[in-house]
């Protein structure tokens, strides 16, 4: 067994979420390409360290635009991003997205083909047949990443991807409803001006809400003395906020310390999604979450604080 700090490491169910690899094809490429290299917990069960997943994420955007990961598995970093900058943004309308789920390629083929009646109740059978939690893990999480993918390489167009938030953030909105409670720990969720995408956080407050957590979404682009206002105004416990990978990350690490200057210090500020320089957020009062499954654990522990 590997000695290491349990914060520094995912686990392999927090690694499909956040990269949409089954773990099928990461044991495949631990294989055939020598990366990633998991550590092992004290169960024996495979762990990532939080860096190699930043690489993952990129390594999967690559192979999405048609590089074969054999040649580039093992490319430096600097490389892989200047490669990613220099792919083509066109491919063929039907070209599979490599390393995804069954039902996640279903679920993207189906809003590139604008068949939205399919993708609604895709998403809806999933969510019966998984339960809440899992779907978001498994299905909603990683079918965001997937949707972005098609996206960047031109399989879907601005409009599609516009339907497929709406529709999803409609199916989360049933999981927060029959869930939550009005007793638990307090939230403000939101996202920074400049910020307009709101899976992230529709995605998290459904994570919070069945952890018992008290949600205020304040919807999308929130003015950060607005955000100090309302998290004084409903004495929330903690202010949530989305960044993603599209967001800027210097002015995301500009934003973040702003309002945790505006915000009292008993509350807490909690910020994550893909956006690439929350890795090196840090300070008092903030807390960075690099996967949705390790939000959970977060909730109970507030949980169990307000009980002592």
């Amino acid at each position: 067994m590997d000695d290491y700090a349990p914060a520094t490491v995912l686990s392999l169910s927090d690694v499909v979420a956040m990269t949409g690899m089954g773990g099928d094809l990461l044991r495949a490429w631990e294989r055939r390409y020598g990366f990633p290299i998991p550590l092992r917990d004290r169960q024996g069960r495979r762990v990532y360290p939080v860096t190699q997943v930043d690489r993952l994420q990129l390594l999967c955007q690559l192979v999405n635009a048609g590089h074969r990961p054999s040649r580039i598995a093992a490319l430096p970093q600097p490389q892989l991003v200047a490669l990613l900058h220099a792919s083509p943004l066109a491919v063929t309308a039907g070209s599979p997205l490599v390393g995804y789920s069954d039902v996640v390629e279903q679920l993207v083929e189906a809003l590139a083909r604008n068949d939205l009646d399919a993708l609604a109740q895709g998403l809806r059978r999933d969510l019966a047949y998984r339960g809440a939690r899992s779907f978001i893990l498994e299905t909603a999480a990683p079918l965001t990443t997937a949707v972005g993918c098609a996206w960047q390489v031109g399989q879907i167009s601005v409009h599609q991807e516009h339907a497929f938030s709406q529709i999803l953030q409609h199916v989360l909105r049933t999981v927060v409803l029959n869930a939550g409670s009005a007793a638990g720990p307090k939230f403000v969720l939101t996202t920074t001006p400049g910020e307009a995408h709101g899976l992230g956080i529709s995605m998290a407050e459904a994570m919070i809400a069945l952890e018992g957590g008290c949600c205020l979404s304040l919807g999308l682009q929130t003015p950060l003395e607005e955000i100090a206002a309302a998290a004084l105004a409903h004495q929330v416990e903690v202010v949530g906020l989305s960044f993603s990978a599209f967001h800027a990350p210097r002015r995301a690490a500009r934003t973040i310390e702003a309002l945790r200057n505006l915000l009292a210090p008993t509350v807490r500020l909690w910020v994550g999604g893909g956006c690439a320089g929350l890795g090196h957020i840090t300070g008092a009062g903030v807390e960075r979450f690099a996967s949705l499954a390790t939000i959970g654990e977060a909730v109970s522990d507030l949980q169990t604080r307000r009980a002592a």
